[in-house]
C-alpha cells in the first residue's frame, strides 16, 4: 500500500488506554470501548498485529516510541520522529496546542493544551483496577 513509508508506533500503557476508552462516550462505531472484555480482546489483537509488523517490516522502517517517554521529554523523541518521517525539524512540533486547525476527535480539548503528563497512570489514581487489560478473560481460556 505504501511501499517505503516510514512508520511510527507510539506505545502507551495498556491500562491507561483501557481507562481512557472506558471514560469516553464515543458518538458512533466504538461499541467495543464500553466493555473491559472487549477492550482486552482488542488490545490482544493489537499486540498480535504489532508483533506481525515487527516481524515483516524491514529493519529501520518502524520507529517505536513510548508515550510516557515522549511526554516526559518531548524534544528528543519529537526530533527522532520528525527525522524518521524524513521531514525537517520545526520548533512548532513542541507546541502542537498552538496549531489552529479543526479537531473533531474525542481528544479535541486536550489538543488545545500544552503536552502534559496527568494522563500517565490515570487508571491507578482513579482506583480503576478494571482497566488492567491483563486480568480480563480471553474467550479461549474460559473468559467471556
Amino acid at each position: 500500500m505504501l511501499p517505503g513509508a516510514s512508520l511510527i508506533y507510539c506505545r502507551r500503557d495498556a491500562r491507561d488506554v483501557a481507562f481512557a476508552c472506558l471514560s469516553l462516550m464515543f458518538i458512533d462505531g466504538q461499541d467495543w470501548s464500553y466493555s473491559m472484555q472487549d477492550i482486552a480482546a482488542f488490545w490482544r489483537a493489537h499486540e498480535r498485529l504489532m508483533a506481525h509488523w515487527r516481524g515483516v517490516l524491514p529493519a529501520g522502517r518502524l520507529l517505536e516510541v513510548s508515550y510516557e517517554a515522549l511526554v516526559a521529554d518531548p524534544e528528543p523523541l519529537s526530533r527522532r520522529i520528525v527525522a524518521h518521517a524524513g521531514l525537517e525539524w520545526n520548533d512548532a512540533c513542541l507546541a502542537p496546542h498552538k496549531a489552529r486547525r479543526a479537531v473533531t476527535s474525542a481528544s479535541m480539548a486536550q489538543v488545545r493544551e500544552p503536552i502534559y503528563d496527568r494522563a500517565i497512570g490515570r487508571w491507578s489514581r482513579r482506583q480503576a483496577p478494571e482497566a488492567d487489560v491483563r486480568g480480563h478473560g480471553d474467550r479461549r481460556r474460559g473468559g467471556r
